[in-house]
């Protein structure tokens, strides 16, 4: 039998896996949304509690939208046109919730909760398993772009920056996928991972 050093086998292993071996952009979101539609109704109770502990029983949301229309109405006539933040500070009751109440900083806190809690949980399953909930469901796993083995600690923390960075701009390091010949999105781009199909055990 042959002996081949770690870099041809690498090679060899990287001819093995045709475009086909590459799950396309259309699986990827259908996996994207079943991990979305799982922590959705797994964390959602928590993440209202929070709000609950946030902000008590009026939340933002609610007065944003009721003020967002009454600016809609207001600038209907371009005499009355006004921002948003002007239009905050020229009531009294949203100045105080959201600046004497600290609410947009309670906001901001919220997103930093939930953010954290997500990509924690996102960060688990790819060190643990190589794929999430609906990776795993649809036969994916990330692996490095190089050896195709378990990529790095490293890799994946670089893989969660990435994905920031890939949706910041309208999500075209996302959509990107579509694209690339080895369905890589620019966060698989920066951490140096695929996503490939693997074969389900057989029973």
């Amino acid at each position: 039998m042959k002996n081949y050093s770690s870099l041809t086998q690498n090679i060899i292993k990287s001819k093995l896996f045709k475009s086909s071996n590459y799950p396309g952009f259309q699986r990827r979101m259908m996996s994207a949304l079943i991990d979305c539609t799982l922590l959705t109704l797994l964390f959602a109770p928590l993440f209202a509690i929070i709000g609950n502990l946030l902000y008590g029983p009026v939340f933002p949301q609610d007065l944003i939208s009721k003020a967002i229309k009454e600016m809609a109405q207001m600038n209907n006539t371009p005499e009355k046109i006004i921002t948003f933040t002007d239009f905050i500070r020229s009531k009294p009751e949203l100045y105080n919730y959201f600046y004497i109440q600290h609410g947009f900083l309670k906001m901001f806190i919220d997103q930093i909760i939930q953010l954290t809690t997500l990509c924690g949980i996102f960060l688990l399953f790819w060190i643990k398993k190589q794929a999430t909930p609906g990776k795993m469901f649809l036969s994916m796993k990330i692996v490095d772009a190089t050896t195709y083995e378990k990529p790095s600690n490293k890799q994946f923390y670089l893989r969660m920056l990435g994905y920031i960075i890939s949706i910041i701009p309208l999500f075209l390091g996302i959509i990107w996928i579509a694209f690339d010949s080895k369905k890589q999105g620019w966060h698989d781009k920066l951490a140096n991972t695929l996503v490939i199909n693997v074969e389900r055990k057989k029973k």
